[in-house]
C-alpha cells in the first residue's frame, strides 16, 4: 500500500512538474545604464534555478526597456553590460506575468590622477586625487564624458581646458556614489584664457571660503578669462564666509553664456560672484533658487563692471539684494527679469551711482524692487513703452512676466508675456527675427500661437475642429490643455510624411489658437495630430485651390 502511494505521489508531482513547464510568463522591466542617454544593449539572464525553468536571456532596447517570455519556475536573473557592474536578482518565483522595478548598472570607471594631458574619450573617470591641466599643456574631453571625485578634489586648469559636450551628450563633474561632495574646478592665473566648457553639468562641490582664491563652489576663476557655455551649475556650495557659490570671478572677465544656476549656496553670490574689478559678460542665463548669508542671492557685485543681459534672476534669496547686490559696482543690466526673490530688495544698489538698468522687468520682490540707494528714477513711472505698458524713465517694467510653468523650472514666456518684444530695441533681435525679449527665453513669435485670455479652465485635452475646414489657404486649431506639458502639434500629408511642424515645446494651460498656412501645399486631404503626454488627437483637414 505505501509502495503504492508514492508511485501515485511521484507520478502527480511528474505531472504538475510538466504541466508547469508547458506554461510561459511574460517579464518586462527597464535597466538604465548610470549617466547615459542610450541604454541599449544591457543582457539580461534569466538562470534557470528549479526544474521547470529554462535559461533563456534578452537585450535592453534604446530605452532600457526588455521584455521576454520564459517558462514558469525560478531564476537567478543577471543584468549585464561591458564597463559597468552586474546586478543581480535571485531566487525570482515567476508564475504570472511580472514588472520588475528599475534597475541601473553603475559605471566602472577608469581611475584618472595627477597631470591630465592629450584627449579623454567618452567613459567614466574615477578621480582619486587632485587632477589638473599643467601650465603650456592641452586637455580635449569628448561629449559624454563622466568624471566621478572620490574626496573634495580638485581639478585645477593651468593650461588649456576644451571639455565640450552636446546639448544630448553633456560632460558630468560629481562626486562618486556615497561621496559627498568635491572640490570644484578652478581656472588659475595661468590657463589659457581660450579655455571653453560647454554643455557640462557641475554639481555638488564643495569649497571653503576664507581669501578670494578659496571661493567659487562650482567654478573659481582667478585672473583668468574662460568662455563657459550651456553648462548647468547646481547645487554647490562655499562655506566659511566664502563667495560664488556656483561661479565666482577674481579679477577675471569670462564670457558666461545660456548656463542655469541653481540652488547653490554661498555667504555673497550665491549664483555668481563678482569681485576685484571682475568684468564678466552674464548673458542668456538663468540664476533661479540660489542662496546668499549675506548679499546676492543670485549675483554679487563688489567693485566689479558686469554686463548682465537678457537673464532670468528668480526665486534667489539673500538680504540685502535677494536677486542682485551691487557695491561699488558699475554694472549694465539689460533685458532682464527680476523676480519673485527674497530678501531686502529684488536689487540692492550700495555706493553704485553710476548702474545702468534699463529694459528690464522688476516684479513681485521682497521689500521692493530696488533697495539701497538707487537712483531717483529707477521704479518712477513715467513712460509707457512700445507694447502700451507703464515704464520708469529707463524703459524698465513692472509686470509679471507669465512664465510657462515657474515652480517646475520652465522660465519660458506665455503668448501674452509682457516681456515679449519689451527689450531694448537696440539689441540683437531674437532668432524669430523680432524686437529682442526681456528674459533668458524668447517667445518664438514665427509659431504664431496665442493664449486666449480669461477662458474657463479646461478640463481635459481637447483639439477642435479646425475652422474654415475645407480651407484656402489658411485655417486655425483651437485646443486645450487642463495642465501645462509638453505639446506637439503636427500637419501630415496622406502619406504620413510631416508638412507643417507647428508646436514643439512647453505650453501653459488653457485654450490656445494657431493658424496653419497651407500656400506652399497641393490642393488634398491632410491630418493634423496633437499630442501632448499619453493624450493623442488626430482630425482631417481639407485644402482646396
Amino acid at each position: 500500500m505505501v509502495e503504492k502511494m508514492k508511485v501515485l505521489f511521484f507520478t502527480s508531482l511528474t505531472s504538475l512538474i510538466c504541466a508547469l513547464s508547458a506554461l510561459s510568463v511574460t517579464v518586462d522591466g527597464y535597466c538604465y545604464l548610470e549617466s547615459q542617454l542610450n541604454h541599449s544593449g544591457t543582457k539580461v539572464l534569466f538562470q534557470e534555478d528549479s526544474p521547470t525553468a529554462i535559461t533563456d536571456s534578452v537585450y535592453t532596447d534604446q530605452t532600457g526597456y526588455y521584455q521576454i517570455d520564459v517558462t514558469t519556475g525560478i531564476y537567478d536573473i543577471i543584468f549585464s553590460h561591458t564597463g559597468c557592474i552586474n546586478s543581480n536578482l535571485y531566487d525570482q518565483l515567476l508564475t504570472n506575468i511580472t514588472t520588475f522595478n528599475d534597475v541601473t548598472l553603475l559605471a566602472i570607471g577608469v581611475p584618472i590622477t595627477g597631470a591630465l594631458s592629450g584627449f579623454l574619450e567618452d567613459t567614466v573617470y574615477i578621480v582619486n586625487s587632485d587632477i589638473w591641466v599643467s601650465n603650456g599643456d592641452s586637455l580635449f574631453i569628448a561629449p559624454g564624458a563622466v568624471f566621478k571625485f572620490n574626496y573634495l578634489y580638485e581639478f585645477d586648469i593651468n593650461g588649456y581646458l576644451h571639455a565640450v559636450g552636446t546639448d544630448e551628450d553633456s560632460i558630468k563633474f560629481i562626486p562618486n556614489t556615497e561621496v559627498e561632495a568635491w572640490g570644484g574646478i578652478d581656472f588659475n592665473d595661468c590657463s589659457d584664457d581660450s579655455s571653453i566648457i560647454d554643455y557640462c553639468l557641475i554639481s555638488k562641490a564643495h569649497s571653503s571660503g576664507g581669501t578670494p582664491l578659496d571661493d567659487g563652489g562650482g567654478i573659481m576663476i582667478n585672473h583668468a578669462n574662460p568662455t563657459i557655455m550651456h553648462c548647468t551649475i547646481i547645487e554647490n556650495i562655499v562655506t566659511d564666509w566664502g563667495y560664488g557659490g556656483g561661479i565666482s570671478c577674481n579679477s577675471s572677465n569670462p564670457y558666461i553664456y545660456g548656463c542655469s544656476l541653481q540652488n547653490n549656496l554661498a555667504q555673497g553670490g550665491g549664483g555668481i560672484n563678482c569681485t576685484n574689478s571682475s568684468n564678466p559678460i552674464i548673458s542668456y542665463c538663468s540664476i533661479t533658487g540660489n542662496e546668499a548669508g549675506y548679499s546676492g542671492g543670485g549675483i554679487n557685485c563688489n567693485e566689479s563692471s558686469p554686463f548682465i543681459e537678457n537673464c532670468t534672476i528668480r526665486g534667489n534669496l539673500a538680504s540685502p539684494g535677494g536677486g542682485i547686490y551691487c557695491y561699488e559696482s558699475y554694472a549694465i543690466i539689460v533685458n532682464t527679469i527680476v523676480e519673485n526673490n527674497i530678501g531686502y530688495g529684488g536689487i540692492y544698489i550700495s555706493n553704485s551711482p553710476n548702474i545702468l538698468i534699463t529694459y528690464c522687468d522688476f516684479y513681485n520682490n521682497e521689500n521692493s524692487n530696488f533697495a539701497g540707494n538707487p537712483s531717483s528714477y529707477l521704479g518712477q513711472l513715467a513712460l509707457i513703452n512700445s507694447n502700451g505698458d507703464s515704464c520708469d524713465w529707463y524703459f524698465n517694467i513692472f509686470e509679471d512676466p507669465l512664465f510657462v510653468d515657474p515652480e517646475n523650472g520652465s522660465y519660458n514666456l506665455q503668448a501674452d508675456s509682457p516681456c515679449i518684444d519689451a527689450g531694448d530695441p537696440e539689441s540683437p533681435y531674437d532668432p524669430d527675427s523680432t524686437i529682442a525679449d526681456i528674459g533668458a527665453f524668447y517667445f518664438d513669435q514665427s509659431l504664431n500661437v496665442r493664449r486666449i485670455p480669461d477662458y474657463i479652465s479646461a478640463t481635459q485635452f481637447s483639439l477642435s475642429p479646425a475652422y474654415p475646414n475645407p480651407f484656402n489657404p489658411a485655417t486655425k486649431f483651437n485646443f486645450t490643455l487642463p495642465v501645462a506639458g509638453e505639446v506637439s502639434l503636427s500637419v501630415y500629408d496622406i502619406s504620413g510624411r510631416t508638412v507643417g511642424r507647428l508646436i514643439n515645446g512647453r505650453m501653459n494651460a488653457g485654450l490656445h489658437e494657431i493658424a496653419f498656412d497651407g500656400s506652399g501645399l497641393s490642393s488634398g486631404i491632410y491630418f493634423t495630430r496633437l499630442q501632448t503626454g499619453d493624450f493623442q488627437q488626430t482630425q482631417k483637414i481639407v485644402l482646396v485651390k
